[in-house]
């Protein structure tokens, strides 16, 4: 609504507050000066309608679809890279060696800087474990997301 259309509504609206404002006022018994009440309303109807106008919003549309976040924007690029090294994983068609790789890594990178140690040195299958050493140096296979975690643990414990 633009213009002239707009006051017609505001004063429809404020000769209805009026009227059942006197309704109440009957209803209760009560007694009030009609003009005062008039001069009341009319200087609200006026003050918010003034409000409204004089406000640089323009009211909300909604035309466009908003992007869901994606859950990996909100994280470091490493911390990112890993899950979605992990999502392909898990949701790949055929087995790949991307995962296998990526734990070899972060295991050479724990053996390296904790005991002195690489991957291939046979001081190291000790503290792997049976399992840890049969993911990183076996055939790549479609690892379990339990058997992830525990592969993670391991590293985190060496």
């Amino acid at each position: 609504m633009t213009g002239p259309r707009r006051w017609w509504w505001r004063v429809g609206g404020g000769v209805l507050a009026f009227a059942g404002i006197e309704a109440a006022l009957a209803v209760i018994h009560g007694q009030a000066d009609e003009l005062r009440l008039a001069l009341v309303v009319a200087l609200v109807v006026c003050a918010s309608g003034l409000l409204v106008d004089a406000s640089p919003v323009q009211p909300a549309v909604w035309t466009g679809h908003a992007d869901r976040e994606d859950g990996l924007a909100r994280v470091d690029p490493h911390t990112a890279s890993y899950l979605r090294i992990l999502e392909s994983h898990l949701s790949a068609r055929e087995v790949d060696s991307g995962l296998r790789g990526r734990l070899r890594e972060l295991t050479d990178q724990t053996l390296r800087a904790r005991h002195d140690l690489t991957v291939g040195d046979p001081r190291a299958e000790d503290l792997l474990g049976e399992e840890l050493c049969q993911v990183l140096n076996g055939a790549p296979t479609r690892l379990h997301p339990d058997q992830i975690e525990r592969c993670v643990k391991r590293i985190e414990e060496l």
